[in-house]
This record gives structure tokens, C-alpha cells and sequence, in this order.
């Protein structure tokens, strides 16, 4: 698939949207978390000589799933617009574009920034570079 490229102003634009999906993302994400440490729970219960209830653990399998295919349509959509998500951790996203004739990256941080403040090598996990210091080379 050929990476999509953005202008700063074009992937300032859709932040609206990638936050949306973000969030449904972050909420599908731990819900999967939280069924699976009810499951553990469940587990362990039943190791400790306790009935398991197939009725909970299907209810639970059913949930999972249902909040899987939630995550994955989220990142499904994202693909589509050409968002990368680069960090499950804090959800941080990507936006393809070329400077000085490399690709690089748009980060957008979701829990620090309103809009996108930096980019990097799109390679590499590599420092951020703030885009002030971009504006000051053209």
C-alpha cells in the first residue's frame, strides 16, 4: 500500500477525527484488558476447586470479541486515512509527509499536544524534532 503524504495543515485537519478514533480505540483496548483479567480471575477460581460457569466465561468470550472487532475496525479506519498509529502506549499517531526530500513523520500526541508540534524519521523511533525548527529553515 503507498503511504498517503500530508501537508501540516491537511494532518492538522483531521486530528478531529483521529482523536474520535483514538478514543474508541483506547476505550475498545481496555476493555479487552479488563475481560482478560476477569477471565484470569475465572481461571484461577476454578484451579482453586471452585465451579467454573461456562455461562460467564461464554458471556466473556462473546464480549471480547465484540470489543476486538471494535479495536480492529478503529484501526482499520485509521489505515484507511493514512494515519499509523507509532505508540499503543500513549497513542501517539503518524502522518506521512516529505521533508527535505525524506519521509518522515507528523507525531501527534494525543495527551500532550492540540496539534501536531513535531516530526521524525519515519524509521526510526528516533528525538522529535520540533516543527518551529522546520518553519526556521525555510
Amino acid at each position: 500500500m503507498e503511504l498517503k503524504h500530508f501537508s501540516l495543515e491537511g494532518a492538522n485537519a483531521t486530528l478531529p477525527l483521529v482523536k474520535s478514533i483514538i478514543t474508541d480505540i483506547d476505550q475498545s483496548w481496555k476493555k479487552l484488558q479488563s475481560i482478560d483479567s476477569e477471565l484470569n480471575t475465572l481461571l484461577c477460581e476454578t484451579l482453586n476447586d471452585s465451579e467454573i460457569s461456562i455461562d460467564i466465561a461464554e458471556e466473556l468470550r462473546a464480549k471480547a470479541g465484540s470489543y476486538y472487532d471494535k479495536f480492529q475496525s478503529s484501526l482499520k479506519e485509521m489505515n484507511e486515512l493514512g494515519v499509523i498509529l507509532l505508540d499503543m502506549e500513549n497513542f501517539s499517531v503518524g502522518f506521512t509527509t516529505v521533508i527535505n526530500e525524506k519521509v518522515q513523520v507528523y507525531v501527534f500526541r494525543p495527551e500532550e499536544d492540540s496539534e501536531i508540534k513535531f516530526y521524525r524519521n519515519i524509521e526510526a523511533d528516533g528525538e522529535l524534532t520540533p516543527i518551529e525548527e522546520l518553519n526556521e529553515k525555510v
